[in-house]
């Protein structure tokens, strides 16, 4: 990688969130994204260690991590790969470019944490029809 623009920079995340957010944390409620510039190893820079995914830790080669206001465009150069969220990528090829900018106006974000607490002080999952799984009809735990 040579450069990692996050909307979200996460320190407790997994993916690509981390490497960003154990140098510049930024949650979705910050007026800045975090741009992340790499480096080889040769080169200087942090050496940064963290998790890609549960359980899996790996290092980098960090060579800034700083913060991108709301509204600023960076320019970024081929050849690469542009990835977002949901596993979509673009490429981007030798010499194209593209334009980044982080932006709040994207679409809205459901907080499954916030949703589930709030669905449990409601009790709102309680007494409900019983639920057959769409893939096997199994029960959790096939006790009910």
């Amino acid at each position: 990688m040579k450069t990692l623009l996050l909307t979200r920079a996460e320190p407790a995340a997994v993916g690509m969130s981390p490497l960003g957010g154990l140098l510049c944390p930024s949650g979705m409620g910050d007026d800045f994204g975090v741009r992340v510039d790499f480096c080889q190893h040769s080169e200087g820079g942090r050496l940064l260690r963290a998790p890609v995914s549960p359980g899996l830790f790996r290092s980098a080669h960090i060579r800034d991590a700083d913060k991108l206001p709301l509204g600023q465009t960076i320019d970024i150069e081929g050849p690469g790969i542009l990835a977002f969220d949901g596993d979509r990528e673009i490429n981007l090829f030798e010499h194209q470019t593209a334009q980044l900018t982080v932006t709040r106006s994207g679409p809205w974000v459901i907080d499954p944490g916030k949703a589930l607490a709030l669905a449990a002080k409601g009790q709102v999952m309680a007494d409900l029809p019983h639920w057959k799984d769409a893939y096997d009809g199994a029960d959790i735990g096939g006790c009910c």
